[in-house]
């Protein structure tokens, strides 16, 4: 439910998520990530972290990200 109550359509979105992670040893690793976040009309939701900015109701992000990671 969105915090629109009078509104005559609510904020609604949804959010997938796909990753893959590979240990090359014990203390590193590849991350890759795709991540799609779908918004009705009246939906803001935005990819948190993701660097988005100047978009409007309605449209849908989508992310690709792809790293290392090494524990020192």
């Amino acid at each position: 439910d969105g915090l629109a109550r009078t509104a005559a359509l609510q904020p609604k979105s949804t959010m997938n998520v796909l990753g893959y992670f590979y240990n090359f040893s014990r203390r590193t690793s590849f991350v890759a990530q795709y991540v799609t976040i779908t918004n009705n009309a009246a939906g803001l939701a935005n990819i948190p972290g993701g660097g988005l900015t100047g978009f409007s109701a309605g449209q849908d992000p989508r992310v690709i990200a792809a790293g290392f990671r090494h524990t020192f």
